[in-house]
């Protein structure tokens, strides 16, 4: 795919600067490096990536809508859904093919938000409960990262949906950066 530097790689980790690495490190990979400050910054990214999910899901959801909503965020506003240039069934693909790693990703992380979610009925896919409760929303938006936090709470001070207003903020980073990572692609490939 290409070559980051450490710096960048941990902005977007770490703020979601881009989203392009962080999206597709809240997927299940094999990270080579050892370093620990880019551990600790995936972790990060990945209970960010919770937190936004539990945003846009219903009070009652089981673990494969969760795993969906986390995965279909790096593809959110992206042009090459929208033109039909890629898979539409990409997001299920992914969940569907990498069901146990997405648990053991994120299991850890519901456990540690559990003020917030809780497992309802445990089996092979598990169903959860979440406070949707003014309170447990404002928790969500918190943990954001910081730009994404504030927009978000300015929207819904507005009186718009969180969800909305996090889907329109993640969608219109994502859709450039997809546009140039195409640019990129036709230039490279020609």
């Amino acid at each position: 795919y290409g070559v980051i530097t450490a710096r960048d790689l941990l902005s977007d980790l770490r703020e979601w600067s881009s989203f392009y690495v962080a999206g597709r490190m809240q997927k299940p990979i094999r990270v080579l490096t050892q370093d620990h400050e880019i551990h600790s910054a995936n972790a990060l990214n990945l209970e960010r990536a919770s937190c936004a999910a539990l945003l846009s899901l219903p009070q009652t959801f089981d673990e494969l809508q969760l795993y969906r909503q986390i995965t279909s965020l790096s593809y959110m506003g992206d042009a090459r859904i929208q033109l039909g240039a890629e898979d539409p069934k990409k997001v299920t693909r992914i969940v569907d093919g990498n069901r146990e790693g997405f648990r053991a990703l994120y299991e850890p992380i519901l456990h540690g938000l559990r003020d917030v979610v809780e497992i309802v009925r445990d089996g092979s896919v598990r169903q959860y409960a979440q406070d949707t409760s003014e309170e447990s929303t404002t928790h969500l938006i918190s943990r954001l990262p910081l730009r994404f936090a504030r927009h978000v709470k300015e929207k819904v001070g507005l009186g718009r949906p969180a969800a909305s207003a996090f889907r329109d903020m993640l969608g219109r980073l994502v859709f450039r950066k997809s546009i140039t990572q195409a640019l990129k692609g036709l230039i490279s490939a020609g």
